[in-house]
């Protein structure tokens, strides 16, 4: 499936208290806020398997309790816009492609890559999630999930950053042209710029930084 998504780096000095009490915006309306704790781990095999095949394989704990995989292309096709292929799928006690779910089209690509490789943690992402609901104004249908997340980058039990972003993902019920309209207002409502991938690189760039100063 594809994943689309408008995100928004947010300036260190930005007040994000702007963004958590707005109530409507381009006509459509902001639920109230679901706080979760997400903890999101990337995994890589020693030869870097997963960067080589363009995609990016994480393991995501909500709140301590639920657990889901994703596989999620690193390239965006959308250019502003975060078009990306996407596949979540709940794990069991192996991660390894073999034991993935056959409907997952690219398991034997990965099983193909990664031979005899495991795949190992490489670094966290851990985030306050404050997740909101994006909705035509009766409420009938619920068009894009709003996410306003502050972010930490750890490696080995080390923190290399912190950040926020703001992520704003289409649901099915809702149209790309709705999800154009969300993102024009908040760039001029909040002078932000949409950019294809926000989280990710920034945290790769302090880990690849990190790594470097070690040797």
């Amino acid at each position: 499936m594809l994943e689309i998504e408008a995100k928004f780096a947010l300036p260190a000095d930005f007040d994000t208290q702007r963004l958590s009490s707005l109530q409507a915006l381009a006509g459509f309306a902001l639920s109230s806020a679901q706080i979760k704790k997400v903890h999101d781990t990337y995994l890589e095999s020693t030869s870097k398997a997963v960067e080589r095949l363009g995609y990016v394989v994480r393991q995501r704990v909500v709140n301590c309790t639920e657990t889901l995989f994703t596989v999620k292309s690193r390239n965006s096709s959308g250019g502003a816009l975060s078009i990306r292929e996407e596949y979540e799928f709940p794990i069991g006690q192996s991660v390894h492609p073999e034991d993935w779910p056959t409907h997952i089209v690219v398991r034997q690509k990965f099983i193909e890559a990664l031979k005899a490789e495991d795949l190992a943690p490489y670094f966290e992402i851990r985030q306050t999630r404050h997740s909101r609901d994006i909705t035509v104004q009766d409420k009938s249908a619920r068009i894009a999930e709003w996410t306003l997340d502050f972010v930490e980058v750890w490696l080995d039990d080390q923190q290399l950053d912190s950040f926020a972003v703001l992520e704003v993902e289409l649901e099915a019920a809702g149209t790309q042209a709705q999800l154009d309209e969300i993102v024009a207002a908040i760039e001029a409502k909040f002078g932000l710029k949409s950019v294809a991938v926000a989280k990710l690189a920034r945290a790769e760039r302090a880990v690849l930084s990190q790594q470097k100063t070690r040797f």
